[in-house]
């Protein structure tokens, strides 16, 4: 099997969701909504782990001085 172009791959997956979101918001109103509150509050919470994993270093590091 041949390795797809991921510019390729990248708009094939732009492609369906622009034709299928607005299909689903119809069958299912607010969807869109509910999906972007969840990736804002995942995209929220792996900063947060970021950050707390940042600090984690910072003074694992600080010990080992």
């Amino acid at each position: 099997m041949q390795s797809e172009d991921p510019n390729i791959t990248a708009a094939a997956c732009r492609y369906l969701l622009v034709g299928l979101l607005p299909r689903l918001e119809r069958a299912s109103p607010g969807l869109v909504a509910e999906l972007r509150a969840g990736i804002v509050a995942d995209r929220d919470a792996m900063a947060a782990m970021d950050s707390l994993a940042r600090r984690w270093r910072r003074r694992s590091t600080r010990r080992c001085e």
